[in-house]
């Protein structure tokens, strides 16, 4: 074994301090969601974060969700992958209860929309998800019905195409524009750009909380994610790439990481294929049982019995009978003739 050297040791306590504290202000948030309590927190340290960025145009994100417990406090962000499915961090939800979760789409402006709200009735984390180092962090939330999709809400793609370093990637979610600072309404976005894995890890002391299923973007100092925009998407040419995980608070220079979809993608696959469609088997074998029925038993039992017993009983009796009766019974009345005229003979001979 390599033995623990003191200045790494430092180092990576030091960076789990600074990520502690990044998820400590998220889990506050989702606290309410699990106890349904009110939590005692300054809002700032309650609601997504995006440092240095801009309000985003209207439809730029019509897949970007909110993540809020049921007296409407956001704690997460996330994105539609399908009508009854939400991606998201598992940081956000764990040990959440799917009943205190609801889900709010088509919405640009947290407190002014027209968006729709869905409750949660499933949350299927990762398997393998270990917190704190935030390794396989990545959610799939289940909701009780459909979503309705229209031109503000939409289900985005994956991409799996690799990236290249320096890739922009445009990355949205809701909150402070600083650390600490004024909590916009407005739904916030940056572009980013791709870090590739061993320069991400480079840049972190080569520390193991960066795997291979992270995903690491980077910006000016003073510009990126920031703790609490947990969950929240990032897209390259419209498409899903990654969803945040950590990073050292808050745009300090270090580059972010974040869950990279691609490498999930048989879990999102496996649960997506094995509780989809669930609800809505049931209509099906309703409408198919009673067209069989009618169909086959009106046709066949009425042509089989037609044409072979009319058939083949006739055709026999009228060959064999016909022939043999006719001959025997002449014989027989040639045989009575002669009997007869031996009688005649007999009576005529005796008189």
């Amino acid at each position: 074994m390599t033995p623990c050297r003191s200045n790494g040791n430092r180092k990576l306590l030091f960076l789990a301090i600074l990520v502690t504290t990044v998820s400590v202000y998220t889990q506050a948030a989702a606290l309410e969601a699990r106890e349904d309590l009110e939590v005692l927190y300054p809002p700032q340290f309650t609601t997504n974060r995006i440092v240095g960025g801009e309000d985003a145009p209207e439809d730029l994100a019509p897949y970007q969700i909110s993540l809020q417990s049921l007296k409407g406090r956001h704690f997460c962000g996330g994105a539609i992958i399908d009508k009854r499915w939400v991606i998201t961090a598992s940081h956000c939800v764990a040990g959440a209860k799917p009943e205190k979760l609801k889900v709010l789409t088509g919405a640009y402006n947290l407190k002014n929309h027209t968006g729709k709200y869905y409750f949660a009735d499933r949350i299927v984390m990762h398997c393998s998800y270990n917190n704190p180092a935030y390794a396989n962090d990545i959610a799939l939330i289940h909701l009780n019905r459909s979503i309705e999709f229209d031109e503000h809400t939409k289900a985005v793609e994956y991409d799996s195409e690799p990236l290249k370093d320096g890739d922009e990637l445009v990355l949205t979610g809701w909150g402070t524009l600083s650390l600490g600072g004024e909590v916009p309404q407005m739904l916030q976005t940056l572009t980013v750009k791709y870090v590739p894995f061993k320069e991400c890890r480079a840049a972190h002391d080569n520390s193991t909380w960066v795997d291979i299923g992270h995903l690491c973007t980077f910006n000016d100092k003073g510009k990126g994610a920031c703790h609490g925009d947990s969950g929240g998407p990032l897209v390259h040419n419209g498409k899903l790439v990654a969803l945040v995980n950590w990073g050292r608070p808050c745009a300090k220079g270090f580059p972010d990481a974040h869950a990279r979809v691609s490498y999930y993608y048989d879990f999102i696959r496996t649960t997506l294929s094995g509780c989809l469609r669930e609800p809505e088997k049931p209509k099906e074998p309703a409408k198919e049982p009673p067209k069989e029925p009618e169909k086959e038993p009106a046709k066949e039992p009425p042509k089989e019995p037609e044409k072979e017993p009319a058939k083949e009983p006739p055709k026999e009796p009228e060959k064999e009978p016909a022939k043999e009766p006719s001959k025997e019974p002449e014989k027989e009345g040639e045989k009575e003739g002669e009997k007869e005229e031996e009688k005649v003979t007999s009576a005529s001979s005796s008189a």
